[in-house]
């Protein structure tokens, strides 16, 4: 059996060599139900008075006999097809035909047409018409990616293929549309469909770079494509970027933003170049760098002035080869328009040794900085600026709201001026006074009283909770004092 096989496949590779060829119809993708109808044509040769034959091999398989039709019309097929296959010649034309009806997914085979010498060997064949039939299920794409950055200047990467079928064509392109070239494995089969893999080599540059690389597979009449990139930035270093606070830059008229580069790669690190910007243009002026403990640190210093008049500031790491990270930071300077200070006064709890707590109101139309400081004036002299509890900015119904919340004893209130001062970047300063004997002052103009409460309704529930977490500190404190005291 294994001769007569071999025998075949031989007759098959050196047929047509004498200019005596049969030509058969393209290959062909089906679903599972559809019909086809295969196409045999003979050139150069006789077909009248011999029998003719189909013949098929499917995937990983020996050759099967489907149907044979004798010079007269008789016709005779194989178990596999029963009644589904119709063979049939045209001899004034040269042609046989296989209609297949109801094809299955066991129909997936590559089909021969034979020519019959004498009843005993076939001495003509086709070169063969690839028939698949499937379901329509298109085959899954899943990208794969070396997890560590390997060795050498190459990284791996590539496409697992599921659901696809052995004629189906595997490809890879960069970018610009040029083939690479790419590394296939033996698919494994499973319920009639196969797994593969399809593996390229690509620089490490290219892939730092977020390069792209298209892979497609040609399945059937249709392809499936997907793009496979470095979705990440391979951290080598992080960057992080601080900047002076309100209370330093007021106090010392000068803006500093500082950028440190860590990692553990020495050879990185001495690579990589720090660089600034400001609103995006970049700078090199005022600038120090200095070495830290696992990195690099570089310092920008502007004045006052500089600073009420940035937006945005940032740095970036830079290294050659790779992509270079970014960090920045805000500057809320405003519009240039004042913004209005109300102090509040609310009692914790009654007597002359009670704390007194004053809270300081500063809103605008649009989001702000704000540099707020607390002073008291005795009546001979104003007083050091100190530092009250202040809130980061909260959104209002007509705009944004900061709090500041002030503490001082009741022997103090009752003698002393209080101001809450409030500097924009700008540098614009706004004061509101308050003392004992005076009523709720502003630097604007009278506030309607509606206003001023609907201010305080904002900060109310937040004052609340402020103190009362101060008593719950206290109180609980005691309790564990109290419960250390009995154990002992």
């Amino acid at each position: 059996m294994d001769y007569q096989i071999g025998l075949l496949l031989l007759t098959v590779c050196w047929a047509g060599v004498d200019g005596q060829t049969l030509t058969q119809s393209e290959p062909v993708v089906k679903r599972p139900g559809e019909s086809h109808r295969l196409t045999c044509t003979a050139s150069g040769l006789d077909v009248r008075g011999y029998w003719l034959a189909w013949i098929r091999q499917a995937a990983g398989k020996g050759l099967e006999w489907v149907a044979t039709i004798t010079h007269g019309g008789i016709k005779y097929y194989g178990r596999s097809v029963g009644s589904r296959f119709t063979i049939s010649r045209d001899d004034s034309n040269k042609q046989l035909f296989l209609q297949m009806s109801s094809l299955q997914a066991e129909d997936s085979a590559v089909y021969y047409c034979a020519r019959l010498q004498h009843c005993a060997s076939f001495d003509k064949w086709g070169a063969g018409t690839y028939v698949e039939v499937n379901s329509g299920t298109r085959p899954a794409l899943f990208p794969v990616v070396q997890r560590t950055s390997g060795t050498g200047d190459k990284v791996t990467v590539g496409c697992l293929v599921h659901d696809f079928n052995p004629k189906s064509t595997f490809q890879w392109t960069d970018g610009n549309g040029n083939d690479l070239t790419s590394e296939q494995y033996p698919p494994a089969q499973r319920n009639n469909t196969y797994t593969g893999i399809s593996l390229i080599k690509v620089s490490k540059r290219d892939w730092n770079l977020k390069k792209s690389f298209h892979f497609s597979v040609k399945h059937g009449e249709s392809t499936e494509s997907t793009v496979v990139k470095s979705k990440y930035f391979i951290l080598f270093f992080t960057v992080a970027l601080s900047s002076s606070n309100l209370k330093e830059i007021h106090d010392n008229n000068r803006a500093e933003y500082e950028c440190v580069v860590s990692g553990r790669n020495d050879s990185v690190l001495r690579s990589t170049t720090i660089k600034w910007q400001i609103d995006g243009r970049a700078t090199t002026d005022n600038i120090e760098e200095k070495n830290v403990a696992n990195g690099k640190s570089s310092k920008l210093t502007m004045t006052l002035t500089q600073y009420s008049q940035v937006s945005k500031v940032s740095c970036s790491a830079v290294s050659e080869d790779m992509t270079s990270s970014t960090r920045e930071l805000t500057v809320h300077n405003g519009d240039g328009s004042e913004p209005k200070v109300t102090v509040i006064k609310t009692d914790i709890n009654q007597g002359s040794s009670a704390e007194v707590t004053l809270v300081c109101l500063v809103s605008s139309s649009v989001l702000q900085d704000y540099y707020i400081a607390w002073s008291e004036d005795d009546g001979q002299s104003s007083g050091e600026y100190q530092d009250g509890f202040t809130t980061t900015s909260q959104r209002t119904k007509s705009g944004y709201l900061v709090t500041s919340i002030y503490t001082t004893t009741r022997e103090k209130w009752k003698t002393n001026m209080f101001h809450c001062n409030v500097w924009t970047p700008n540098q614009i300063r706004r004061e509101s006074d308050l003392s004992e004997t005076s009523f709720v002052l502003s630097c604007t103009d009278h506030d309607p009283e509606d206003e001023i409460s609907s201010l305080w309704s904002t900060t109310s529930t937040f004052i609340f909770l402020f103190i009362f977490s101060l008593f719950y500190s206290m109180i609980f404190s005691l309790i564990k004092v109290k419960c250390l005291f009995l154990m002992l």
